[in-house]
């Protein structure tokens, strides 16, 4: 069951796998979706979907997703050649899994906000990490953008994002894999 997702829409050109629309980023630009409830999960459960491809530097701090602010908040980054799922809640907590270069990926983060965040690569769980001490809102007044930090014009994605798919629940590992299945 798929219900409770918020889809950010696609592009019109494709060239990542068949079928799929793709944003190209070339670390200077971004898109925005503007503050909503919706995209706002407060203390409960959520997951990020995220479908892209890196560009040839992934040791640079980039953010494929972002909705933070100084305190609260999440995002998906590459940081050091590992893609992480991070919420921010005071302190960061998060999980990661190792990417290369110029590859295609599906990357999942489920946040089980009273126990991990996971973060699959590929339909693989890469990466587990105790969230249940940050159990505080994580609700944000900024936008959300893909390609750049919500709070700063910083850390510019560079590599093209197919789709992004926000969830008001941890996703399982089933569903992760069905998720993550080449199209």
């Amino acid at each position: 069951n798929m219900s409770n997702r918020y889809l950010l829409g696609n592009q019109e050109t494709t060239n990542m796998q068949a079928g799929e629309a793709v944003w190209s980023f070339d670390g200077g630009d971004y898109i925005l979706a503007t503050d909503d409830p919706d995209l706002d999960f407060g203390t409960g459960d959520f997951s990020i979907v995220a479908r892209f491809r890196t560009g040839s530097d992934i040791t640079t701090n980039q953010r494929i997703l972002s909705k933070e602010s100084a305190t609260e908040g999440y995002y998906m980054a590459i940081i050091s050649g590992s893609v992480n799922s991070v919420i921010r809640q005071g302190s960061e907590y998060a999980s990661s899994g190792t990417i290369t270069a110029n590859t295609n990926y599906t990357v999942v983060g489920t946040f089980d906000r009273d126990g991990n965040v996971l973060t699959y690569v590929n339909g693989v769980l890469t990466g587990t990490g105790d969230i249940s001490s940050g159990s505080g809102t994580i609700n944000s007044v900024q936008d959300l953008y893909l390609g750049r930090k919500s709070n700063s014009s910083a850390n510019f994605f560079t590599g093209e994002i197919s789709h992004v798919s926000l969830f008001n629940r941890a996703l399982s590992a089933a569903e992760v894999l069905n998720l993550s299945a080449p199209t």
